[in-house]
Order: C-alpha cells, then structure tokens, then sequence
C-alpha cells in the first residue's frame, strides 16, 4: 500500500489507540462508509437506479389503521465526518472483489446472511465466510505500518 506524505488521518490515529477493538473498530468504519457512499447522489445516468414517486401505503390491513401513519423507517444521514473520511475508508476495501464488495455492502444496509445469500446465490454459511474474509482483508490493510 502507496503512503501519501501527510498527517495521519484521526480515524486511523484512532484504530492504532484501539488494541483489541480494531476489528470492530474497522468493520463499523467500513459499514459506514459504505452508507455514506450510497447516500451520495450519483449525476452519471448510466448509474441510475430506478427509484419509485409513489407514496408510502399500508401494505397490511392492520397498517390501515395505525394512529401515526407519517411514521418513517429510520434513514441514514451521513455527517460531514462520515463524508471526510469516506474515501480512506474505502481505499482499505482496493483488494476486495466484486462479489466481497456486494456482500459487505448488502451488510451495512441491514440484510441477513439469508437474503444476501438468496441475492447471489449462494449458501449462507459461505455468505458468512466471505465476509469475515473481507472484512478481516480491510482490518490488515488499516493496520499495515505506514511511515
């Protein structure tokens, strides 16, 4: 990994601080970033997703009835924080393929192992293994020595 001359950035000054918690340290990093990444508005078409203009509905008889109907699931915000240090973040991820990358993206967004697994098509025991790989891989490109 190529060292940029520059001061350390406090998210990685953090993690060398962080003897036992550097995984997790790392991983909820990751997962972040990852958020933040999908909060970004994206100006090339050719990345365009297809997003729906209608309204949230009830989907249940029950939901009908409910007293606060402008109840909205939790959304991530990212902070000016989470967008600062998003781009190293990510740089740990360069040794990833593509497969890894869906996997730990489908993480941070809050699915299972068993949606993930029926998205690629794979076993969920395997889904948990590519993970652990790639998150373990992020975790040994953050704690490479830097000069």
């Amino acid at each position: 990994m190529r060292h940029v001359n520059g001061p350390t950035p406090l998210w990685l000054a953090d993690l060398r601080r962080a003897n036992g918690d550097a995984r997790r340290l790392v991983e909820a990093l990751f997962l972040r970033a990852c958020l933040t990444l999908d909060t970004l508005d994206d100006p090339e078409l050719r990345f365009f997703e297809v997003r729906t203009a209608w309204p949230k509905y009830a989907r249940e008889f029950w939901d009908a009835y409910r007293v606060d109907t402008d109840e909205d699931e939790d959304r991530f915000v990212a902070t000016p924080h989470d967008l600062s240090v998003m781009d190293g973040v990510l740089a740990l991820g360069r040794s990833l393929d593509r497969l890894a990358w869906h996997i730990v993206r489908d993480h941070a967004r809050g699915f299972s192992d068993l949606a993930i697994a029926d998205r690629v098509h794979l076993p969920s025991a395997v889904v948990s293994r590519r993970y652990d790989a790639a998150i373990s891989t992020v975790v040994a490109a953050a704690l490479v020595d830097r000069p």
